[in-house]
């Protein structure tokens, strides 16, 4: 009733959602997204299809990935919502494909081995199993209906995609020192230099700072560096198995690295560095999905 409220009183949807029931009202306003859906319905077809990342970005790869982050987020949503109100009217088939068409959304990021995506689908599959679970207080989900939702439930690996994603951002942050280490070398400085005259201003400016950073940051930091990060991943995976208890350390020994030498590595980038792997053991998202797949289990028997 509140959501019909709203969208009565938003000028965007149609004004006959006044007339007609809560559930049927909200049916009513989101059909307007009907060709979206119905497009990402018939692409639902495709259990390959992938976004089109361009990994010869390295470290940029997911430049201006903001608006497919904003985009996936709305789409659940709708599906969300969607599911809610065709439970509420005993359209249980629809329901479901919404359901399992969420539930795709969110897999789409899966072969993506960096942290935001798998980061992001996290998000969206706890929100896809709100539907899951308004159907089991209510009881409108068939046996069969159950089955179905069982079966999918039990197709994800959190251990495993998250040490993917681990994995192939730890390489990423590697190579961004690679890439700078190119950028701010001799052999760049030199072909900056040879440019040809006359230069502009903040030519020879971006020129001056490319000859600090080279006479003042060490060579070596950038292997260091590189090093450091390997073996943070390494100690992170190797700490005891994901989503098990914290390891503990041996007595006397002090279970983590030192410090990194480049304060750029140590105060700009090792919190996030850190911040990832520690979010790697959230139990929200497997223990979520694995009570979904015990409810349907537990409603069927």
């Amino acid at each position: 009733a509140a959501w019909q409220e709203a969208f009565a009183n938003n000028t965007n949807y149609p004004a006959s959602v006044t007339s007609r029931g809560p559930a049927e009202a909200v049916l009513q306003a989101l059909s307007q997204f009907d060709s979206e859906l119905n497009e990402l319905r018939a692409a639902n077809q495709r259990p390959a299809a992938r976004w089109a990342l361009h990994y010869q970005d390295g470290f940029f790869v997911q430049r201006g990935d903001a608006a497919r982050r904003e985009a996936l987020d709305n789409l659940v949503n709708i599906l969300t919502l969607r599911d809610a109100a065709e439970l509420a009217t005993g359209r249980t088939d629809a329901a479901l494909q919404d359901v399992k068409l969420s539930l795709r959304l969110a897999d789409s990021l899966q072969p993506e081995p960096l942290f935001l995506p798998h980061q992001q689908r996290k998000k969206l599959l706890l929100t896809s199993l709100q539907a899951v679970w308004e159907g089991l207080v209510t009881h409108r989900w068939t046996e069969s209906q159950l089955a179905e939702l069982q079966a999918r439930l039990s197709q994800f690996d959190p251990s495993s995609e998250w040490r993917t994603a681990l994995r192939g951002d730890t390489y990423l942050w590697m190579e961004q020192f690679r890439h700078m280490h190119e950028l701010f070398s001799l052999k760049t400085l030199r072909t900056q230099l040879v440019k040809s005259n006359p230069r502009k201003t903040e030519d020879l400016f971006g020129e001056a700072l490319l000859i600090l950073w080279w006479v003042g940051y060490p060579t070596g930091w950038y292997y260091q560096n590189q090093v450091y990060i390997y073996r943070l991943y390494e100690r992170g995976m190797t700490a005891g198995p994901l989503f098990a208890q914290p390891h503990t350390p041996s007595a006397g020994k002090e279970d983590r690295l030192e410090k990194p030498e480049d304060p750029l590595l140590a105060i700009f980038m090792l919190p996030k560095l850190r911040e990832m792997f520690g979010d790697a053991r959230n139990l929200d998202y497997a223990t979520s999905i694995e009570e979904a797949r015990l409810a349907c289990a537990l409603e069927r028997y």
